[in-house]
């Protein structure tokens, strides 16, 4: 019996191996480095301007239905009570503006957007100076998408414009959800038609 129990234990590590071993050639170590073969075509420039725009609009959108009282709040949350509702709101702009610049969008006839100053903007000012960065960053991504020029990436992104789109609508997203919960933490729960307004991607996209 117990010589039958080694010769499983063996069957089955030999098996293990072979199971591995054909998964190693069929799944190469993903590199970070090196652009993977797509698994479909890349999207159109027009869809992912429309990403982009949509992105925008939920971000213009969230920003306008904030409290006025939590405006100049300090964040509570470890780490992070230096920055307050204002600063973050005026990072989504300056963020954009920091990327045009990265991305040498000046020598191109991208002019990079003025930034605001996160201690002292105010609602209005964001408010204006976000349609300024998303026409700058719609430039950039026309840029950067031009598959006939043999160019779709950024100098200073290692993936393609898909995932460039994909990673500022993340980024803007990742920041709205934060501060939902800071409105709730500070005693302003936003109410949930705001809240269901992110969702209505079809009547936001009609504002764009």
């Amino acid at each position: 019996m117990p010589a039958q129990r080694g010769r499983n234990r063996a069957a089955q590590g030999a098996a293990a191996g072979e199971k591995a071993a054909v998964n190693s050639r069929a799944r190469p170590p993903y590199n970070p480095r090196m652009p993977s073969t797509p698994i479909v075509a890349a999207p159109s420039l027009d869809a992912l301007l429309d990403l982009w725009r949509l992105s925008n609009r939920l971000t213009i959108y969230f920003i306008e239905n904030l409290p006025d009282a939590i405006w100049p709040e300090k964040v509570p949350y470890p780490g992070v009570s230096h920055r307050t509702v204002r600063s973050i709101c005026t990072h989504l702009h300056n963020g954009r503006c920091w990327w045009i610049g990265k991305n040498t969008g000046r020598t191109h006839g991208i002019a990079e957007p003025k930034q605001l100053d996160g201690r002292s903007a105010t609602r209005k000012q964001v408010l204006a100076a976000l349609p300024r960065s998303c026409r700058a960053m719609e430039q950039l991504i026309a840029w950067g998408n031009d598959p006939a020029g043999g160019n779709n990436r950024l100098p200073n992104f290692p993936f393609d414009m898909m995932l460039f789109v994909m990673y500022h609508a993340a980024h803007e997203a990742h920041h709205r959800g934060q501060l939902c919960t800071v409105a709730r933490q500070l005693g302003h729960t936003l109410p949930l038609d705001v809240l269901g307004g992110l969702w209505q991607w079809k009547k936001r996209m009609c504002e764009v």
